[in-house]
């Protein structure tokens, strides 16, 4: 029963000491795309990155292992993840709306930028047509490590990498209270959008 106070305590301590002044809240947001071809087919990474590339301009290119990744614009990254998924993170901002706007006018720029290439970003959970294993590796060192982890592992692990896309959002909070408000929002919200 002791060690469960001290647990109990640490993981107060720990969500204490992160709290946020109040009115300082910003929120980032973080989305993951598939992107396809017009009849649902996946696109290979030299494809992508050539698009990506072409979005770059002057902004600061994105490399691992000297595989282009992606660029990072001060207002937002746009990477290649595992299985040819695209994401866009967005820097901090102080609301919901000033978030939206930024993703939605970044958004609308991938998609300008895919369909003069005859491809598609589509925004769900899981690729929707092809099995993890069909899907293209991006040709970096990391992710070549963690296939061949996975493939030794069960068969989840292939399918979060290749197959899936998510959606995070970070929010920060100003109090115990206003911590367990906004959770208890966030697992309502999460069950709603399972349905």
């Amino acid at each position: 029963m002791a060690n469960l106070q001290k647990q109990i305590d640490a993981l107060t301590a720990y969500f204490q000491a992160d709290c946020a002044r109040p009115g300082v809240l910003p929120i980032a947001l973080t989305i993951e795309h598939f992107i396809t071809r017009l009849d649902g087919t996946p696109v290979d990474y030299a494809q992508l990155a050539q698009v990506i590339y072409s979005m770059q301009g002057h902004d600061e290119p994105l490399r691992e292992d000297n595989v282009y990744l992606g660029f990072r614009c001060p207002s937002y990254t746009i990477t290649i993840q595992a299985g040819c998924q695209v994401t866009i993170s967005l820097a901090p901002y102080p609301t919901v709306l000033q978030a939206m706007a930024v993703y939605e006018g970044c958004f609308t720029r991938l998609c300008n930028a895919l369909a003069a290439n005859n491809m598609y970003a589509r925004t769900v959970g899981v690729h929707p047509s092809r099995r993890a294993e069909l899907l293209p590796l991006v040709p970096q060192s990391g992710y070549m490590i963690m296939d061949r982890y996975f493939r030794n592992t069960g068969n989840q692990g292939g399918v979060m990498l290749r197959a899936t896309a998510s959606t995070r959002v970070t929010i920060r909070y100003t109090s115990e209270a206003d911590f367990v408000r906004k959770f208890r929002v966030a697992c309502l919200i999460t069950r709603c959008w399972r349905c």
